[in-house]
């Protein structure tokens, strides 16, 4: 069994994966957040790097204006104010959620995720390893897979590129995540509440068991 050592890595984000640790992840379509409002928050939070269009650039902000930052990236997400909404595709949808828990007990424990229409929440522990690469898998397979549903089934949904005549030619993902350690049980316990509730919170249903592409695991649900 591979042992995931405490370990730092860093793209526009820095990523810290303590050894054993718990994390809460939120990865997005490509596009599904626009430069004018991310550059909105550049400035609301002090990012320094204006020049970074993606999103994710943070470098500089001291772990507060962080954690505000990523607040107001989900809560912009979770208003789907945005297209594209590409995991609301009858298969696409599917094959996001069975490609995360294929891969639970064997690249990580599965604690649980919520598919919106742009994006995706989950919380995972026990990693295998490296969480990067656990996630480029995860994007890789499941964006080139979503590509070809969408050209197959001729399905107009992507206004950055209307010719879709290869899978390359176009990004389904936004190519970096945000992830953040979860701390302690009570951390865990509204971190798991406020992935489940991601649907109440759109107004899509009353209670976040009605929604289809919610999943956690039973030992979680009573924190």
């Amino acid at each position: 069994m591979p042992k995931i050592t405490h370990s730092e890595y860093r793209r526009n984000l820095p990523h810290i994966q303590p050894q054993g640790g718990m994390f809460f992840i939120t990865f997005r379509l490509y596009g599904s957040i626009p430069v004018s409002e991310l550059e909105k928050l550049s400035e609301i939070y002090g990012n320094t790097n204006n020049n970074d269009t993606s999103g994710n650039s943070v470098k500089g902000l001291k772990q507060d204006k962080q954690e505000n930052y990523f607040q107001a990236l989900d809560d912009y997400l979770d208003s789907n104010l945005n297209s594209p909404y590409h995991l609301s595709i009858p298969n696409i949808d599917k094959l996001v959620s069975d490609s995360i828990k294929y891969r639970d007990g064997k690249d990580y424990k599965l604690v649980c995720f919520c598919i919106m229409s742009n994006h995706v929440h989950m919380i995972i522990y026990k990693l295998e390893k490296s969480l990067d690469k656990i996630l480029k898998e995860l994007k890789s397979y499941t964006g080139k897979e979503a590509l070809k549903i969408i050209r197959e089934g001729k399905i107009e949904v992507l206004p950055h590129k209307k010719n879709i005549k290869g899978i390359s030619e176009t990004r389904f993902w936004q190519p970096e995540s945000f992830d953040r350690i979860v701390r302690d049980r009570n951390d865990m316990a509204k971190k798991i509440a406020y992935t489940l509730n991601n649907p109440v919170k759109a107004n899509l249903v009353s209670k976040w068991q009605d929604w289809k592409w919610n999943y956690c695991r039973p030992e979680f649900l009573d924190l």
